[in-house]
């Protein structure tokens, strides 16, 4: 049965359906919604589009076919303000993340909290991923709502080789965050000695203080972590 464009295009059922197939990789159900004239970037409560639903549910041929359609790849959530890119980087989908790039997703896109696609990649994922978000444009010393970069996020939980991508990116690695905390002071915090190395190694400046007065040494002694200690005591 047809989908009738004044009728029951928008209908609460039907965008339910449109989500539910976007989710479950239903490329006919998606298609035959659009030839009926159906809005294919209506949104659920939650402001998710079926964009946004195919890309955290890894539906590749969905998104494909979504974008195709002219599916606003800058549609974003309600709740913190995600896009499809934060989505796809959050999956660490490669497929994913070029074809949004492909189809124009905005890489400096910050949700409410002002985290950009790289500060995710920063955390979350490896360094192909932060390398393929800067050649297409990310702002790599771009700051979140706590004033942290990119690299704040590597140096206290990514990859060490998305520290090394950062910095060779050109991320500053004496950035102050808000609370005037640096990459270093991070690295030092949680106990990462090779992310602490490479931070000295690069030139971060180990008497820096942040606005509790405290250095990356004394953090690092505050934390109990010997090797780091010792290592930032002969520096």
């Amino acid at each position: 049965m047809g989908v009738t464009p004044d009728v029951k295009k928008m209908s609460p059922t039907a965008i339910k359906h449109l989500h539910r197939a976007a989710r479950t990789g239903r490329d006919t159900i998606i298609a035959h919604y659009a030839e009926g004239g159906g809005d294919i970037d209506v949104a659920a409560p939650e402001g998710w589009t079926a964009l946004m639903y195919a890309v955290a549910c890894h539906q590749i041929s969905v998104a494909e076919l979504l974008l195709r359609l002219g599916a606003n790849p800058e549609a974003t959530g309600v709740l913190i303000g995600t896009t499809a890119l934060s989505l796809a980087v959050y999956r660490g989908s490669f497929a994913l993340i070029g074809l949004l790039l492909e189809s124009g997703a905005d890489t400096n896109h910050a949700n409410n909290l002002g985290y950009i696609p790289l500060m995710i990649a920063a955390r979350e994922r490896e360094p192909a991923i932060a390398r393929l978000l800067s050649h297409h444009g990310a702002v790599v010393n771009a700051r979140d709502d706590e004033g942290r970069t990119a690299l704040h996020f590597a140096a206290g939980y990514g990859f060490p080789e998305t520290l090394s991508e950062l910095m060779a990116q050109g991320a500053d690695i004496n950035a102050y965050a808000s609370g005037g905390a640096t990459p270093l002071m991070e690295a030092a915090w949680f106990g990462n000695f090779d992310k602490v190395q490479a931070l000295i190694e690069a030139g971060a400046t180990t008497s820096n203080t942040d606005g509790k007065g405290r250095t990356a040494l004394s953090l690092a002694l505050e934390r109990g972590h010997v090797n780091i200690i010792a290592f930032l005591e002969g520096c």
